[in-house]
């Protein structure tokens, strides 16, 4: 078992400490911790927004070797698969920082943001392939 990892009396396990997660943490945040940590029970979420991509970047930036195994997280949809490999993740690092880095610009903006259409355009196009949406229904915002 993990070393970071407890079992309580029914033989659930979890973990008790934060591991870098941060307050305001979101679902595909902890859905990274929890598979790089081990855990058997976790929501394989994604992020579905660039602030989501934002709390997975900070949570990351505690723990640079989990970055090296983000492509591990193909494994937990194919959402995340589409997210991970081909490159997708580091285009959408770049792109984050550099919006990041134009925050005024980007307050004043009322076109979402760039990170926002492109992660939505990948889910959209993971969606396709599983079969969960027909390519008619597909709206990029």
């Amino acid at each position: 078992m993990n070393p970071l990892a407890k079992q309580d009396s029914s033989g659930s396990i979890y973990f008790e400490v934060n591991h870098g997660c941060t307050e305001g943490e979101g679902a595909s945040s902890k859905a990274i911790r929890d598979f790089m940590l081990g855990s058997r029970s976790y929501n394989p979420a994604y992020p579905e927004d660039a602030a989501d991509f934002g709390r997975c970047l900070r949570l990351l930036n505690n723990h640079p070797d989990w970055t090296k195994r983000m492509p591990e997280m193909a494994q937990c949809s194919r959402v995340w698969a589409d997210l991970v490999e081909n490159g997708n993740w580091e285009m959408l690092t770049k792109l984050y920082y550099d919006e990041e880095l134009d925050e005024v610009a980007k307050l004043k903006s009322l076109d979402p943001s760039e990170t926002r259409r492109k992660i939505k355009e990948i889910i959209s196009n993971a969606e396709i392939k599983i079969g969960s949406k027909r390519p008619d229904e597909v709206t990029v915002n």
